[in-house]
């Protein structure tokens, strides 16, 4: 666990999928009001993620650990939002389809990278992207590393309603939290 950074055990992760968040907690990766004022100005919604692991069994995990975490959000955007939808609302499944992640991978600067150094990476992308606090996607960053790629490897696209057997789970840096720290968010 070298070069980590602090965070939360995995043992005791937040969840996504359930009801173990508070509300201020899931409102932060669903929160339709927001959601929808934003994409009147921008073209897509999702989260920045980077890769910190790059070898040769991660080469052919990685993309599938992205279709998992997809996926995942996706899912839980359905369960969470279509339930509070008003009349004005746009139509859930247009905005599931304007989901697109923000991925970040090169080997030479992320390769091992601490939790330090992605977040000051990712600090100065919104900051040139001019979106500081802009929406969800600007305040916090998912982080793959070799830990986390591991749990999603062989999670199931196809089944995810049904993936409650084993932990999934990613690493979440947020611009609120002490630098150096991150949350670790369990998928299922």
């Amino acid at each position: 666990m070298s070069g980590l950074g602090s965070w939360k055990s995995p043992l005791n992760p937040i969840k996504l999928k359930g009801s173990s968040l508070t509300h201020r907690e899931r409102s932060e990766f669903t929160n339709m009001d927001e959601l929808q004022n934003r994409l009147e100005t921008i073209s897509n919604w999702g989260y920045v993620i980077y890769r910190t692991t790059y070898s040769v069994k991660s080469d052919t995990a990685f993309p599938h650990a992205i279709r998992y975490i997809e996926a995942c959000l996706k899912s839980e955007f359905f369960v969470e939002v279509t339930p509070n939808l008003r009349p004005r609302d746009d139509d859930p499944v247009q905005i599931r389809s304007r989901y697109k992640s923000t991925i970040i991978e090169d080997r030479a600067q992320f390769d091992g990278a601490s939790i330090e150094t992605v977040r000051n990476h990712f600090e100065t992308w919104v900051d040139a992207q001019e979106a500081r606090d802009l929406f969800n996607k600007f305040r916090m960053c998912i982080i793959i590393d070799e830990e986390s790629l591991q749990t999603l490897k062989d999670g199931s696209v196809e089944d995810i309603k049904n993936d409650d057997d084993e932990l999934r789970m990613v690493k979440v840096s947020r611009m609120d939290e002490m630098l150096g720290t991150c949350t670790v968010v369990s998928l299922v």
